[in-house]
């Protein structure tokens, strides 16, 4: 008999890009887990550095894992290594600020504020809106972190899809 987790394991889909694509979608699911949730005080720091942990690692998880599959996967991942410079590619340099903040300085200035409407009382009300935000403060700026996390994600999405194309099929 095969335990769920080799279950697991067996149907998952096969990729070209196994371990950047498996912090992608940790990070990924951290993020759903936090927003559906709603996640304020120690859950919201728990998942926050958590996700910003994942997306920081995805490209390592390329450059240390993928990059040794083949050598198509080394020439693929190699150039895109070296023309995805982390200082200068806003993406990247967002990320690293923001998890350096939280785990290097301790310094993670970042609230989450969850709030809703409703008309009338008791089990008969109605909701009307139900509002999720969280704000990242770097010295200066103030980012809308729900946001930006959305953009990276297609950011990071768009890039594994690009390196996925130029790699020949199994």
């Amino acid at each position: 008999m095969r335990s769920r987790i080799a279950e697991g394991y067996a149907e998952r889909p096969r990729t070209k890009l196994p371990q950047g694509r498996h912090y992608l979608k940790a990070a990924r699911w951290g993020f759903e887990e936090m927003v559906k949730h709603r996640h304020l005080g120690p859950a919201f720091v728990f998942h926050i550095v958590g996700i910003l942990t994942m997306l920081r690692a995805v490209p390592f998880a390329l450059y240390g894992k993928d990059r040794t599959l083949s050598v198509a996967h080394a020439a693929v991942i190699g150039d895109w290594w070296k023309r995805t410079d982390p200082a200068t590619t806003a993406e990247l340099k967002f990320i690293k600020r923001a998890r350096d903040l939280a785990l290097k300085e301790g310094a993670l200035n970042s609230i989450a504020v969850a709030s809703a409407s409703r008309i009338g009382e008791g089990p008969n009300s109605i909701e009307l809106s139900r509002d999720y935000e969280v704000d990242l403060i770097d010295p200066g700026e103030r980012h809308n972190l729900l946001a930006k996390l959305r953009e990276i994600f297609d950011w990071y999405e768009a890039q594994l899809s690009e390196i996925e194309a130029k790699l020949p099929d199994d």
